[in-house]
């Protein structure tokens, strides 16, 4: 008769893997901070409130000639380097300009074009074009 064999259960090759497997998470983990820092570009400056002075520039025409006109004041200017004068003085030390460019009727497109030009040659940054009414 055989003899019945007696198999003991070797642990090394379990213990062997157990530890391979903490070193390889060990390794692995890399330990960050829960939070963090987010990279922004804040405004800086001041630290108050941009005033901002809104103007409405009305372009019409009289027969072939531009007409200009600020706020319905009776500022009239009949070519855009009077325009490009008016809005540099109206320009207020301190105060952002806000120029919104309206149209009185059928305009010519070369009339409003040199009302913007004159508006840019000013250094104003701000300028909305707003359809006529």
């Amino acid at each position: 008769m055989k003899s019945p064999r007696t198999s003991a259960l070797s642990l090394t090759p379990m213990i062997d893997v157990t530890f391979q497997l903490l070193i390889f998470f060990l390794i692995g983990f890399q330990m960050r901070p829960t939070e963090g820092l987010i990279p922004a570009a804040l405004p800086g400056g001041g630290g108050g409130l941009d005033m901002v002075r809104q103007l409405t520039l009305r372009v019409g025409a009289q027969g072939d000639a531009a007409v200009y006109r600020i706020d319905g004041t009776t500022f009239w200017a009949s070519d855009a380097q009077d325009l490009y004068q008016e809005i540099v003085r109206q320009k207020v030390a301190g105060l952002r300009l806000e120029i919104r460019v309206r149209t009185d009727g059928d305009v010519a497109w070369d009339h409003v074009v040199e009302a913007v030009n004159a508006v840019h040659r000013a250094k104003v940054p701000d300028v909305i074009l707003l359809a006529g009414v």
